[in-house]
């Protein structure tokens, strides 16, 4: 790794630890963005919510209004006057209907959504080379609600479109339609479903016609409250992606996964979880096939009156069919939420990444023999820090502000080092991603909401090439009726 990248990282470091915001997002060993969702990231933050909800709203709960309705069926009886007794009547009164009053139900609804992006580096260029491009979406979604008084049942259609003015290649336009379904069985096992199938259109290079995308999910949930502190969960997952013009007719697939878990709350303001995930992938092209197991582990706990920290562990492992290879991935996750006053709250995340991926390939010669078998193996490292800062200037205003500091290094086997600085490259590498972004939102009527913001997004590595950066402007609106 260069003196400058390693001047430059723990410079950023410095910076985002003496207080800049950041992202609850990781970034992949292999560099690419996802979602931080294998340790629930966002579950912390209910956790925490969950526990200040429990503490300031404790007169609304059921059993809690019950017992102010027996006291003041006492006052009336003993009221002194029929003035007095009016009075309590009337107190009576509203809190039977606030306990229960049964909100109608909203037959139909229907929600638009917009937005507008512009980068200055859209296809993440070097310096002086930068191309920017603006994009438009749009977003549109009619809802039907068809629940009963035991079973809830939704049915959704929506549609959207995007448009890049730089890049019309990237127009693309989707269709989809959802069919949602809750209720109880045996009184305590609870099952929610969700079926979808989308049709999406993208714009192709080498033909004169779209390329047209079928995409059907299907979602199954089962929740079984064995205990009072004990819940299992059981969730089944299966995708198909079809392509039925022939040009495209091989890239079709489809994708399964079984996840059994359960939480454990020991005591009420701690809770474990645990799961694993057997997933399936296959393709027509045969060479993605592959099959994975995933095993979690996590901890939610109250620290202090006002903050919740989580501790997740988590190891997968990959194997492909067609390949001789084998990914292994450990990863480490800590988060800490402090809600510092009513309107702000702030969350930490360190993360931590190991991957290693084993292949046997067998190619060239070697003392006369052909086809030689050789093992090769490829270490990615991942550290993440994160920081978020949340708050809500005015009734209708929340600003957040997020910053994120990524560091990933590669790593050969000692054999296919050698062999590469024979070949007068550096097979090992290091980058170093820093994205910080502010977003503003407001609250302009009950069913408008406007959004906007801005990220800057900065990435330096030991190679010339791998450096970027970027500048994001975007605004959205969003209208629910």
């Amino acid at each position: 790794m260069s003196s400058r990248l390693r001047v430059t990282g723990w410079a950023v470091l410095a910076a985002v630890l003496t207080g800049a915001p950041a992202v609850p997002r990781a970034y992949a060993v292999v560099g690419q963005a996802e979602d931080y969702d294998q340790f629930k990231w966002e579950d912390l933050k209910e956790f925490q919510n969950n526990l200040i909800r429990d503490q300031s709203t404790t007169q609304s709960r059921p059993e809690e209004m019950m017992d102010q309705m027996k006291r003041l069926e006492i006052q009336k009886d003993t009221a002194a006057t029929p003035d007095e007794q009016e009075v309590v009547s009337e107190q009576l009164e509203m809190l039977k209907a606030q306990l229960l009053h049964v909100p109608k139900p909203k037959r139909f609804g229907l929600e638009m959504s917009g937005d507008w992006k512009y980068e200055t580096n859209s296809i993440r260029a070097l310096p002086r080379y930068e191309k920017d491009d603006s994009t438009l979406n749009s977003d549109t979604t009619l809802r039907t609600d068809l629940s009963g008084r035991k079973t809830d049942l939704r049915f959704e259609l929506n549609g959207g479109k995007l448009w890049s003015v730089e890049f019309p290649e990237k127009d693309m336009w989707k269709a989809e339609a959802r069919l949602r379904f809750r209720r109880k069985y045996f009184r305590k096992v609870a099952h929610s479903s969700n079926l979808r199938l989308a049709r999406t259109n993208t714009k192709t290079v080498d033909y004169d016609y779209d390329k047209v995308r079928w995409d059907g999910q299907w979602q199954n949930s089962y929740n079984y409250p064995f205990s009072p502190k004990l819940s299992l969960n059981m969730d089944t997952d299966y995708s198909r992606r079809m392509f039925l013009q022939e040009a495209f007719h091989k890239d079709g697939g489809w994708q399964s996964a079984l996840s059994p878990s359960g939480f454990w709350n020991f005591t009420p303001k701690t809770r474990i979880s645990f799961g694993y995930n057997l997933g399936v992938s296959r393709n027509l092209k045969k060479e993605g096939d592959a099959n994975s197991h995933n095993f979690s582990l996590g901890y939610f706990g109250k620290m202090t009156r006002k903050s919740s920290a989580s501790v997740n562990l988590a190891y997968s492992r990959q194997v492909p069919l067609k390949q001789d290879s084998t990914t292994n991935t450990y990863t480490v996750g800590l988060g800490y939420v402090w809600q510092f006053t009513g309107k702000t709250q702030a969350a930490v995340q360190l993360m931590r990444s190991l991957q290693n991926t084993t292949s046997v390939l067998t190619s060239g010669t070697a003392d006369s023999v052909d086809n030689t078998t050789s093992k090769q193996t490829t270490w990615f490292t991942n550290d993440s820090i994160s920081v978020s800062l949340n708050s809500r200037l005015t009734r209708k205003m929340n600003v957040t502000l997020t910053s994120n500091l990524s560091f990933v290094r590669t790593k050969m086997s000692k054999d296919q080092k050698t062999q590469a600085e024979e070949e007068s490259f550096d097979p090992e590498t290091a980058q170093m991603t820093f994205p910080q972004s502010v977003s503003i939102s407001y609250l302009l009527a009950r069913w408008v909401t406007l959004t906007c913001g801005y990220q800057f997004e900065y990435r330096q590595g030991d190679e010339h090439a791998d450096m970027y950066r970027n500048h994001a402007y975007s605004a959205a609106a969003r209208i629910s009726v």
